[in-house]
């Protein structure tokens, strides 16, 4: 029971992270970009983003998932 809930507390965690650091690269992106508004990222915010992702998503390949 322990190892279940430990293995819920770091999926919870990386899928918490995964979301925030999106939505803040996001959130950013459309301040830097004034008030026109739009999706205005820079390259190297979605090379970070595509970075991010696919740690997180290795992670998450890590558990053992039904």
């Amino acid at each position: 029971m322990k190892t279940v809930t430990f293995k819920f507390f770091r999926l919870a965690l990386c899928t918490l992270l995964l979301f925030f650091t999106t939505h803040a690269m996001v959130a950013q992106a459309q301040a830097g970009g004034g008030e026109g508004g739009g999706n205005a990222q820079s390259p190297i915010q979605v090379i970070v983003q595509i970075f991010v992702t696919a740690i997180v998503l290795g992670v998450l390949n890590f558990f053992d998932l039904p």
